[in-house]
């Protein structure tokens, strides 16, 4: 078996998770010593490197500093906002912004812009900065807002010229506070709290700055890449799909279009389903208790729990492994970072997510799969895009390969689709331990061509849902009437993998 990206499973599968330090009070973060942490492999082999830029590629900032990657035109102000309070009037180019809403700071980063200040959200991330951001920050120095109360004594001794709220929730009092300290950005009239659409977020920031231009080429690019998802996936639209937080207890929430979550879903074609949004009323999210589980059922499950130790509770509750949406393999499990993606929704975020999530729900769905919205059957592609029952062949040798790759799957399990399985017992038990560190490996086929008794697969190599690698090659042999998994075939892989193999 040919294994191209051999070297870059190894190093996947060697990560350790990295929990990072995030103190809630008011601290000052260098974004050259920041790392880009997760809560499994996956999450690294998803996330784009995130180590600081050198001295060449971005410029240090001190504290009390706010820089331009390419400077707003001065003739752009003076500028004028409207917002939920009333109107915000900027006379002149910023050049000490401080962000409290939770994710503000990222459209200002985007627009090359460092804050001298921004607000944590949650996460534990190094600094409060997740993955996605960390480039964009480089080594500059941003002092770190407390994520619960405002604090306007922290706020005012920024010295701040312009103040962003957009994501911030703001009362009238709290407006009326920040306004005496600087010009202050809310959310426009009409908005559900946190319910601002990134679109509209990154082009109000823009405007702000008096960088419109280039908040729009931010917005287009993005958009552009979400098209391009929707254009390879036809099959999802009008599917019905939910964006939910689970607890072990049974209860979740469940996110509707008003929210970052749902709202990203639903870009994708989804269709969050009517009893959700009717439920959630003028709230962003439905709280559903135990007794009303099935609201999670559709065609597609995408679901996080309140902790990483909360996942193994969940994925083993009867109410959920009950589910059709469970049972039919359409559930994607959002780790932190990629939940995290998802919730910022941000310019920044979106590709991060997109990165994520697109290649997990074809691989759940398929190719250009259509789903029976009633029973989560598919009618279309299955993994990869091989229609099942369409050839008894492909469908056997993609039942062995998939069963002999998936570190889940048990010795015994294994055993009928690997000749002399015995040899290798004690590589299976290995390989078993590999892939609870990284949340379960999958190998799952996309293309088979059978030539008498020996199949070509291509496939792709998935770590706790999310595929890392695709387009890789392996075989198949048929051995009296059955298909099977060569020894060479598993142990070049476990070898890959640095599983030792006999």
């Amino acid at each position: 078996m040919k294994i191209r990206h051999g070297a870059m499973l190894v190093t996947v599968l060697l990560l350790a998770s990295a929990c990072g330090s995030d103190d809630k009070s008011t601290t000052s973060t260098s974004g050259a010593t920041t790392a880009a942490t997760g809560s499994s492999a996956a999450t690294d082999a998803t996330t784009a490197e995130t180590t600081a830029p050198t001295e060449a590629d971005t410029t240090a900032n001190s504290p009390t500093e706010t820089t331009q990657s390419s400077d707003a035109s001065s003739e752009a102000f003076p500028v004028s906002i409207e917002n939920q309070f009333g109107t915000t009037e900027i006379p002149a180019r910023p050049e000490r912004i401080v962000t409290i809403g939770f994710t503000d700071g990222d459209d200002v980063l985007a627009l090359g812009v460092t804050p001298v200040a921004i607000r944590d959200w949650y996460g534990d991330q190094p600094g409060a900065v997740w993955p996605w951001a960390t480039e964009a920050v480089g080594d500059a120095d941003i002092t770190v807002l407390s994520a619960s109360e405002l604090d306007f004594e922290t706020v005012a001794a920024q010295d701040p010229d312009l103040i962003i709220g957009i994501s911030a929730a703001l009362t009238q009092a709290d407006y009326d506070k920040l306004t005496s300290i600087a010009p202050t950005v809310a959310a426009a009239e009409g908005t559900v709290d946190f319910g601002t659409p990134w679109d509209e977020q990154q082009l109000t920031i823009g405007k702000a700055l008096g960088l419109e231009d280039e908040a729009q080429q931010l917005v287009d690019s993005v958009k552009d890449e979400i098209a391009s998802a929707v254009e390879d996936n036809p099959g999802w639209t009008d599917l019905t799909g939910n964006v939910a937080a689970v607890s072990p207890d049974g209860s979740s929430y469940l996110y509707t279009p008003e929210d970052a979550r749902g709202r990203l879903l639903t870009d994708l074609g989804f269709v969050i389903p009517d009893e959700v949004t009717t439920l959630a009323g003028d709230l962003f999210y439905a709280t559903a208790s135990a007794e009303q589980a099935s609201l999670l059922d559709g065609d597609l499950l995408l679901y996080t729990t309140f902790s990483e130790d909360d996942r193994a509770a969940v994925d083993a509750s009867p109410l959920f492994t009950g589910l059709d949406v469970v049972s039919a393999g359409h559930a994607i499990y959002l780790d932190t970072v990629v939940n995290g993606a998802m919730s910022f929704s941000t310019t920044l975020s979106i590709p991060h997510a997109l990165k994520a999530i697109v290649p997990q729900i074809t691989a759940a769905l398929g190719a250009g799969a259509t789903t029976n919205s009633t029973d989560g059957s598919t009618d279309g592609a299955s993994a990869g895009g091989i229609v099942p029952g369409d050839d008894p062949e492909v469908d056997a040798v993609v039942e062995a390969y998939t069963t002999v790759f998936d570190s889940a799957t048990t010795f015994d399990e294994k055993a009928p689709f690997l000749p002399d399985a015995e040899s290798v017992r004690a590589t299976v038990e290995g390989y078993a331990k590999a892939g609870e560190a990284v949340g379960g490996i999958q190998l799952i086929p996309s293309a088979v061509t059978i030539d008498g008794d020996t199949a070509a697969i291509t496939y792709d190599v998935l770590f706790a849902g999310t595929a890392v690698y695709n387009g890789l090659s392996g075989s198949a042999v048929k051995v009296d009437g059955a298909w099977t998994v060569t020894k060479d075939e598993f142990c070049g892989f476990m070898s890959s993998a640095r599983n030792p193999c006999p």
